[in-house]
């Protein structure tokens, strides 16, 4: 099938860039890319150009890779205060960001984000990378730019390690039996909502990560979620971290790979079921954060790794052994599952 190539003008958001920011932007270009299978997905080829121009006609900052926080308060209309801390915040009437100087620490409407890089503050202006901006702010500003058409949505949930590969092993939890049961409770959660899931494994064996990865191609999947346990030599680590991808136009992904072709769905999609896994369980908050996991990396689809909590913390393996918390974990999931394809994707 012949890939289709679609000119769409933002018409209105252009005129309201321009008024803000006085800069003349180009009319984005959308790619349908259609696979010989019967998915296709729709990418953002030319919205970065418009991003870039809009945060940087005013507000310059001497680094090109870099954006001073007040060009993009002005871009979303938000409004930025400096705290006595040093922290800045920026505010607007549904939405609240805390940036640290020389940190990569972003608190977006009180959720952990692990940034590429720190922000850098300079001559009393504090500055995110580009990277940054395009591959977090923009896709949660606005998830409706990205598209993830298919027919059933079909969602695959990866139960981490099986068989000889137990994972991490508590004081008496083994990872690979946890995941399989949180597993199966996402597939339950999403049993009446029209979603076709799919489980990488349902019993103790064994799988490679291209195992792994070809199932979710084979399957046709519009989410890929990978279910982990942690597990720490300091035991009173304890916490929830969702994983994806390097953006990739960072310096941390250095590699090639087709997991960031779904750079700002990825975000939407780790968001999502990170807000809505720490709404139902509480648990401390260690951050949406980046890595180069080999199952995240050769994706055919939007793609995340959760660690649900660590087994090498008596009390956290006390709670995640425990059926009434494993279902909130799961509740959770299958909840940010369903807020990504109804917020970040056309379902038809």
């Amino acid at each position: 099938m012949p890939s289709l190539i679609l000119d769409i003008t933002y018409r209105s958001h252009l005129q309201q860039v321009t008024r803000r920011v006085n800069c003349h932007c180009k009319p984005a270009r959308l790619m349908i890319v259609s696979p010989p299978m019967s998915r296709c997905t729709i990418m953002v080829t030319a919205l970065l150009p418009l991003l870039l121009n809009a945060f940087t006609c005013q507000n310059a900052v001497a680094d090109p890779q870099m954006l001073s926080l007040s060009g993009v308060a002005l871009h979303y209309g938000m409004v930025p205060t400096v705290m006595p801390t040093g922290e800045w915040l920026l505010r607007s009437h549904t939405v609240c960001l805390k940036f640290e100087p020389e940190s990569r620490r972003l608190v977006f409407n009180g959720i952990l984000i692990w940034m590429h890089d720190a922000a850098s503050q300079r001559e009393g202006r504090l500055n995110i990378s580009r990277i940054d901006a395009v591959s977090i702010l923009d896709p949660l500003f606005r998830p409706d730019r990205v598209f993830v058409l298919s027919q059933p949505p079909t969602a695959v949930l990866d139960p981490g390690h099986g068989g000889a590969d137990s994972g991490a092993v508590g004081s008496f939890t083994c990872e690979k039996n946890l995941t399989v049961a949180i597993a199966s409770l996402v597939e339950t959660e999403l049993s009446s909502s029209g979603i076709q899931v799919f489980l990488t494994r349902t019993n103790d064996v064994s799988l490679s990560l291209k195992d792994r990865a070809d199932f979710a191609r084979n399957h046709k999947a519009d989410v890929f979620i990978s279910i982990h346990a942690n597990w720490a030599e300091n035991s009173n680590a304890s916490g929830l971290e969702t994983f994806l991808f390097p953006a990739s136009s960072s310096s941390a992904n250095s590699e090639s790979s087709s997991g960031p072709a779904f750079d700002a769905a990825n975000m939407i999609l780790a968001y999502e079921i990170h807000r809505l896994i720490l709404s139902e369980t509480f648990a401390e908050d260690r951050g949406i954060k980046r890595a180069r996991f080999d199952v995240l990396r050769n994706a055919t689809c939007p793609a995340i790794l959760v660690e649900c909590g660590f087994l090498s913390n008596r009390a956290e393996e006390n709670a995640l052994a425990d059926e009434s918390y494993k279902r909130k974990i799961a509740r959770g999931i299958a909840a940010g599952i369903l807020s990504f394809l109804s917020n970040a994707g056309l379902l038809r």
